[in-house]
């Protein structure tokens, strides 16, 4: 029931507005879950690119996304953990209001060298 509710609201609402507007809202929406989703993975593997190492832990990864002068960002999350794995590669676990994040990097063979 909840949701025919609020697939009617949808409609209406964007019936309301104008094709230009409501696809402006789509993308912002579309661009923060698809952010959201990659921010630890994409901030690790630059710290990786640049270290030439995984980062320890989320406090060192912060550092150095605050180093990127905006380049990179994170969301705000609750808890991240670090998970070295056996083939080189690196868990990351993100836990934040709403959602729960979990990426797995991986090395290429150029990478190991």
């Amino acid at each position: 029931m909840l949701f025919v509710f609020a697939i009617a609201w949808a409609a209406m609402f964007t019936a309301c507005i104008s094709d230009r507007s409501a696809q402006q809202i789509a993308g912002a929406v579309v661009r923060q879950a698809v952010g959201d989703a990659t921010d630890l993975g994409a901030s690790a593997t630059a710290f990786r690119l640049e270290t030439k190492r995984w980062p320890k832990d989320y406090a060192e990864l912060s550092a150095f996304v605050q180093r990127s002068a905006g380049k990179f960002q994170l969301a705000q999350y609750d808890r991240v953990e670090f998970m070295k794995l056996p083939d080189g590669g690196l868990e990351i676990y993100g836990i934040a209001p709403g959602r729960t994040n979990q990426t797995t990097l991986t090395l290429k063979e150029a990478d190991q060298k």
